[in-house]
């Protein structure tokens, strides 16, 4: 699947992680003005480490980085993990479904 969202913007459909995963980290790299990710599933480990790593140097570098994460999805993301995002910079913006909040309240 290929288009145009909106005029100097593209996508394309990437389905498995061997194919997305390398596009995503590359357009990081590439990016100069801004980012914005919006993750279901994100947990703490080696792959958020290697995420939160480029993500960082790309606020270093004085790209504009914004990343929304599903409050419930991200429950497995350490506190640590948050904190190095925004202290870089990275502004996070956890989306808590309804009915969610008290649970991710509660496992804080």
């Amino acid at each position: 699947m290929h288009g145009v969202w909106r005029d100097g913007n593209r996508f394309e459909l990437l389905a498995e992680s061997a194919r997305f995963l390398p596009a995503m980290f590359a357009a990081i790299e590439r990016a100069q003005h801004s980012i914005l990710i919006e993750l279901y599933l994100m947990e703490s480990g080696q792959l958020a480490s290697v995420l939160i790593d480029s993500l960082t140097h790309a606020a270093e570098r004085g790209v504009k980085v914004a990343l929304m994460l599903d409050g419930y999805g991200a429950m497995g993301l350490a506190g640590e993990d948050r904190r190095r995002l925004e202290e870089a910079g990275v502004a996070l913006s956890p989306n808590i479904a309804p009915g969610m909040k008290k649970a991710a309240e509660n496992r804080l």
